[in-house]
């Protein structure tokens, strides 16, 4: 498949690249955190030097695996896009962050109102979703008034709820009950009461999942 994109291949094959990239990514290959580093510099110097189906990738490695500098990088580039879609790639990238301090720098997005409110709205959750659902989530908690200033109505009742919905731990199902049930609407309640049985399933998944993975990896190996 090779790293990147080539004139004429099939679209199904470019979904396989962008999909076998990411995983290796996601587990922190160092070759594919290399090769999208290298692609990001050279993307800097010649924005016009990458494909579309390339540029998704690399930005987002990039972001998931930023360092201070290259999260400032993506800051500035999501400033100055000239188009939602532009400013949307950037700044998701930037929120996948696994730098704890880089985190804590996208949580403070969320307190700008110069921020665009679609963009606003996901900052919280989607750093969750990276890894750091607890300091999202205290975050959040000492920013509750502040952050439900920024949603629309109908983000209202899913906001808090979204941060903890890609959790697989039952502390977090019964944290996000007892704050709804203090400081939510009887609707928020509702939502916040199915993402807290979701947490609950797939916790017990995983307790069941994970011996049985590992009993197969292990009679693999012997």
């Amino acid at each position: 498949l090779g790293w990147d994109e080539k004139p004429g291949e099939a679209r199904e094959t470019r979904l396989k690249r962008s999909n076998f990239i990411q995983t290796l990514v996601q587990i922190s290959d160092s070759e594919a955190v290399a090769a999208a580093r290298s692609r990001f510099t050279r993307l800097l110097q010649q924005p016009d030097s990458l494909a579309p189906g390339d540029k998704e990738w690399v930005v987002h490695a990039v972001g998931m695996h930023a360092d201070a500098s290259q999260y400032q990088q993506l800051l500035d580039l999501g400033r100055q896009a000239s188009s939602n879609s532009e400013r949307n790639l950037y700044y998701s990238a930037l929120l996948r962050a696994r730098d704890p301090l880089l985190a804590e720098q996208s949580l403070q997005l969320a307190l700008q109102t110069n921020l665009p409110g679609d963009i606003s709205s996901r900052v919280v959750p989607a750093v969750a979703h990276s890894e750091h659902t607890e300091q999202a989530w205290n975050f959040a908690i000492a920013n509750r008034e502040a952050l439900l200033k920024h949603q629309g109505s109908l983000r209202l009742n899913r906001y808090f709820p979204s941060i903890m919905n890609s959790s697989l731990e039952v502390k977090h199902a019964e944290q996000l009950e007892q704050f709804a049930r203090q400081f939510l609407s009887e609707e928020a309640q509702i939502e916040a009461k199915r993402v807290s049985e979701g947490i609950r399933l797939h916790a017990r998944r995983k307790q069941t999942l994970l011996p049985q993975l590992a009993q197969a990896l292990q009679g693999q190996s012997s």
